[in-house]
């Protein structure tokens, strides 16, 4: 670089300090492509570079009244960039992995979910069955056909030589049997 050259960047450095927006976009203007070149050094993304040089430079006008006189912009610049693209990495690197612990969390809570949903369905099934059990032979009967097979109340009728308002009535009084049943072993075992 030539000592005309880094006068004229300090000049530039030196006004944009004392609140000039032309020599802000003159070094905006004069360092986005060498400073995106070296950004994209670190991170291969095109949008997190322009993002970082443009929320840098926008920090730099911001702070413009407290920072330093530098006696090389160019260096200057360059480091400043490094540091608040190494830190958008690093809060990605925790988002990551408070995203990752929050996936984990989830999963761990739905296995938990889904272990607790078989367990109640086991208890379930094992009242269901000690119900169906007290039921008489021909209450048994009715509900495995009706339950367990999906016929209809004619068929059932067929089959057990009843007409369908005798099906269907003891399919009601094995449903009763069955809730009042229920009901007695959730009270003496809920």
């Amino acid at each position: 670089m030539e000592v005309s050259e880094h006068k004229c960047l300090k000049q530039l450095w030196l006004g944009f300090r004392d609140g000039r927006e032309a020599d802000l976009f003159a070094l905006y203007e004069a360092f986005y492509n060498p400073l995106y070149n070296y950004g994209f050094l670190f991170v291969k993304s095109r949008e997190v570079v322009e993002d970082v040089i443009n929320q840098m430079f926008l920090d730099l006008w911001n702070r413009k009244e407290r920072l330093p006189a530098v006696e090389n912009v160019r260096a200057y610049l360059f480091t400043y960039l490094k540091r608040e693209i190494l830190k958008e990495k690093r809060r990605e690197l925790k988002q990551s992995a408070l995203e990752d612990c929050h996936t984990t969390e989830l999963f761990e809570e739905s296995i938990q979910r889904y272990i607790i949903q078989l367990q109640i369905k086991e208890e379930s099934k094992a009242r269901l069955l000690k119900a169906i059990d007290k039921l008489s032979d021909t209450q048994k009967q009715i509900i495995q056909l009706k339950f367990y097979e999906n016929l209809s109340y004619e068929k059932i009728a067929e089959k057990l030589n009843l007409s369908k308002r005798t099906a269907y009535n003891n399919v009601n009084l094995a449903l009763t049997r069955l809730k009042l049943e229920l009901k007695l072993l959730l009270i003496l075992f809920g």
